[in-house]
């Protein structure tokens, strides 16, 4: 198998690219913009949304499209407050870095725009491979919010026309913390509207949730696991994910020109998809756990949420794979 990297730029930003040269599969990833993954392309054609405008423009808007990845928390905070044992943490937005949903909820994390390092580059005959860092309490703007020291490591490896994420966050505290990231890919077939495109879900319940679309602890059973698009809108949070030997959850998106596929490794105990008619993309989401899970679990909700214990860490991996008709 023959694979290469190549280091470039686009509109002022350093791009990496992933190349598996002999499946014509790339993926090109920003590390200042979040370490984003802006393009997934398959002979040319690129399976990830992203609006037709400038890097520049869409750092400036900060707009969120290609995979980008949502931590200390992902998705929405019920308050701008949160809990990790019994002790209440306040959010603080004179910062400046915190995003709010028309709820005026907090949102998506602290990192979607948060410049990575790049510590390893390289191709060899098993895939391209690229690993970036960030020390978060490095930066007092975000220990300030999320006061648990720890390293993030972002790890892309492209191999045999398929990209695999995977995601370690190493506790340097004195105290466990709990884990409650996940990612927001924009997955869209090219060249395709979203009402050409069926939807396979790989879970047995959803989440009900309240009018600030946040979950409510109780849970109901998926009756559809193939859906059309077209008849659907979604926000929802998924679990129960079903799962084949080696622990992967499988979902997808396909129609007669092409499909995309994604997996999730055991320690993504969540989906959220969504999915807006006002626009042709569908995200489907790995989740560490559910939305909001801070708050619930301090309200006494039945939360699984996993916590990293000093001196250890977390690790999980999800992977996408697109496909085109012949």
């Amino acid at each position: 198998m023959s694979y290469s990297v190549r280091e470039s730029s686009e509109d002022g930003f350093a791009t990496i690219e992933l190349i598996d040269d002999d499946r014509d599969v790339k993926a090109v990833v920003v590390p200042q913009l979040g370490n984003n993954t802006i393009a997934l392309t398959l002979r040319g054609s690129n399976f990830l949304w992203r609006p037709d405008r400038s890097l520049r423009d869409l750092f400036a808007a900060r707009s969120l499209f290609g995979i980008p990845f949502l931590a200390p928390w992902a998705n929405r905070l019920s308050k701008k407050e949160y809990w990790v044992g019994d002790r209440c943490y306040q959010l603080n937005a004179s910062f400046g870095n915190l995003r709010f949903d028309h709820h005026g909820q907090v949102i998506h994390g602290l990192l979607l725009f948060e410049p990575w390092t790049v510590t390893e580059l390289e191709a060899t005959s098993d895939g391209a491979r690229l690993v970036s860092r960030i020390r978060f309490s490095s930066h007092p703007g975000l220990i300030s919010q999320f006061p648990f020291a720890h390293t993030l490591e972002m790890r892309h490896l492209l191999r045999d026309g398929r990209l695999q994420i995977t995601l370690r966050i190493a506790n340097e505290c004195v105290e466990p913390f709990p884990v409650s990231i996940g990612f927001h890919p924009y997955y869209a077939i090219p060249e395709t509207r979203r009402d050409d495109w069926r939807l396979q879900l790989a879970a047995r319940t959803r989440f009900e949730l309240n009018g600030n679309q946040t979950p409510t602890g109780i849970t109901t059973p998926v009756e559809r696991h193939d859906l059309a698009v077209k008849e659907v809108e979604l926000d929802d949070v998924f679990s129960g994910l079903m799962r084949n030997e080696h622990g992967e959850a499988h979902f997808s998106i396909g129609c007669k020109s092409g499909s995309l596929k994604t997996g999730f490794g055991p320690h993504y105990k969540v989906a959220v998809v969504y999915a807006p008619r006002t626009h042709d993309f569908v995200c489907i989401e790995p989740m560490a756990t559910i939305t909001n899970a801070l708050n619930l679990r301090y309200e006494g909700f039945n939360v699984d949420l996993p916590m990293v214990e000093p001196g250890s860490y977390w690790e999980e991996s999800f992977w996408v794979e697109p496909s085109l008709a012949i």
